[in-house]
């Protein structure tokens, strides 16, 4: 009940009362659990968090070090679990400067989870996330890029696997979360000038930008294509079970690495093998989940243009603010495409005074 309270509180925005509360959870289970015990660590942890919101990071640096601690000595390196306390110790690093140590443990969560999940699992997504931001604020811009183009192609993978497997309603449900990620790829390095974070970036955030906003179409087109094959219809059924013994396999730290990849396998071959069956019914409907700038160019006549607008809460990408929101409202940009100049982005302003300026004419 007590549990309850403090989550309660902490939706409405009394993070100080919810902290009160969770330490006397804390108090409580000492008084009753040996000290390393898993609820323990759980209390700690959510304690830490609380505390690094609230502002009070270094306490929640020393807490978190007790809980990786205890969760390596119990649990092993690569268990979920260690990796969960190596993100929240390395945010209360961020938040006290220690920018190395984060940037280290990061990394071992990065590689552990590279290891052991498939490559676009959320969990890894949010490593690579992550790490990114840790990157831009020590400087290494390639690094950080390097990372935020995995986490593109990863998010198309999904939005790919999504529009060929579920419902126009479910794939379009799955997207949203991704919907959220597509800011960092969009994050501007006020130290380099305003330019994108290396070159090629706005390509790729381009390309998931559309493979999100067209996954419902694209389902619904793959829908059509597989029911004009029992063969596709069985191989989506397939998909579906093989990704979530996958994601099972995923979450079981006694699993094999080979047995792992022997899962990923088999769900990649019959991933392969239905996007043939499909291209092969499509009769004619468009089917390219998975779009590309080099893609669209090629359906453009000379004097063509594609314009896509996208709204985003635009983020740091700077040594002193990495991973930030800025403090600004929500923006609007658009890309242009064009056969003979390529992608270019644009930047239209603020969302909300370009809504005023749409309601006054």
């Amino acid at each position: 009940a007590l549990g309850n309270l403090a989550n309660t509180l902490r939706e409405m925005g009394e993070r100080e009362q919810a902290l009160d509360i969770e330490e006397q959870i804390l108090v409580s289970l000492r008084e009753t659990l040996p000290a390393d015990h898993p609820t323990i660590q759980v209390a700690e942890l959510n304690i830490a968090v609380s505390l690094t919101d609230v502002g009070r990071a270094e306490r929640a640096a020393e807490l978190l070090e007790h809980v990786l601690e205890v969760r390596l000595r119990t649990l092993g390196e690569q268990h979920p679990f260690v990796q969960l306390a190596r993100e929240n110790l390395a945010a209360a690093l961020m938040a006290l400067d220690d920018v190395a140590r984060a940037r280290t443990l990061l990394e071992q969560v990065l590689a552990s989870r590279t290891q052991t999940l498939p490559s676009d699992h959320p969990d890894l997504d949010k490593a690579r996330q992550d790490l990114a931001v840790v990157l831009a604020r020590s400087g290494d811009r390639e690094g950080a890029r390097n990372l935020l183009v995995e986490l593109a192609r990863s998010l198309r993978s999904s939005a790919c696997r999504a529009a060929l497997t579920l419902s126009p309603r479910e794939a379009e449900a799955s997207a949203r979360p991704s919907a959220g990620k597509v800011a960092l790829l969009l994050a501007r390095d006020a130290a380099a000038d305003s330019t994108e974070l290396g070159d090629g970036l706005d390509h790729e955030a381009f390309a998931t930008i559309e493979s999100l906003r067209e996954i419902g179409l694209e389902s619904a087109t793959a829908l059509r294509a597989a029911e004009r094959s029992a063969e596709a219809m069985s191989l989506r059924d397939e998909i579906r079970v093989a990704n979530e013994a996958l994601v099972a396999l995923a979450r079981d730290v006694t699993a094999d690495r080979d047995e792992l990849a022997q899962a990923r396998d088999r769900r990649d071959r019959a991933q392969r093998e239905l996007m043939r069956r499909l291209q092969r019914h499509a009769s004619g409907d468009a089917l390219a989940v998975e779009p590309s700038v080099a893609a669209f160019a090629n359906v453009l006549g000379d004097g063509d243009a594609l314009v896509g607008f996208w709204r985003y809460a635009p983020v740091h990408l700077r040594t002193d603010e990495a991973g930030q929101e800025d403090d600004s409202a929500e923006r609007l940009l658009a890309f242009v495409l064009r056969k003979q100049s390529g992608l270019v982005r644009v930047e239209l302003g603020g969302a909300g005074d370009i809504e005023a300026s749409v309601r006054e004419w």
